[in-house]
């Protein structure tokens, strides 16, 4: 449908919507935490809340499909921008002050995951691009140790900055961050490293394999 046309009836939309998303979507949210869904559209999705204190934020004309928002924990938030289209995303958050944010005009094709744990963040741009498989996380869920029981794996957020393209089967691992206008290449894991803007990068451990470049969503 054509967004001018459901901006000029916002209003009628937004009743609609509402009646929709309550019917068929489902919600399991404990007392103290605040979920506002605007004038976007759910289908078929899951949103588990167990804690105090957390939001979720939906904006404008948001799609989401097949999505699961899982937290368990307090003070944590999910802002998802305007115009998202998100299909078969996942987020799953554990422990407190856990934060992710996506940036208006980002799609996700399909089967991603955004897992924040220990009180990290994921930061994703606007306009970006998601292809299918992807993982993104910020921490191993369990502990490695050195030989005097002292941690060693901890937790770091992850930052993907405006208008970058990620392809199918790549993970994103703690501390990694992504310049705008970057491309991620298929199979490519990245990790604890900083990416300049402008580059393709790819491999295991991904590099910067091309610079000086950006990304259109249309074939010219």
């Amino acid at each position: 449908m054509n967004l001018g046309f459901v901006k000029k009836y916002k209003a009628f939309f937004e009743v609609i919507l509402k009646i929709n998303n309550s019917i068929f979507n489902k919600q399991k949210i404990s007392k103290g935490n605040t979920v506002t869904i605007k004038c976007a559209y759910l289908n078929n999705c899951k949103i588990n809340i167990i804690g105090t204190g957390n939001i979720i934020d939906i904006d404008d004309y948001s799609r989401l499909n097949k999505c699961n928002i899982t937290i368990y924990g307090n003070n944590c938030s999910v802002r998802i921008g305007e115009r998202c289209y998100l299909n078969q995303l996942n987020i799953f958050m554990e422990d407190d002050e856990n934060h992710v944010s996506i940036g208006e005009h980002t799609s996700v094709d399909g089967m991603t995951e955004l897992a924040c744990i220990e009180g990290t963040k994921i930061d994703i741009g606007y306009d970006c691009m998601f292809s299918r498989n992807i993982h993104i996380r910020t921490g191993d869920s369990h502990s490695i140790t050195n030989l005097n029981g002292e941690r060693i794996n901890i937790s770091k957020s992850i930052s993907i900055s405006n208008h970058v393209w990620i392809g199918t089967d790549t993970i994103l691992l703690k501390g990694c961050s992504v310049g705008e206008n970057s491309v991620v290449g298929a199979g490519s894991i990245l990790s604890g490293k900083t990416y300049r803007s402008n580059s393709v990068i790819a491999g295991v451990p991904g590099k910067e394999i091309k610079q000086e470049i950006t990304w259109k969503r249309e074939r010219i």
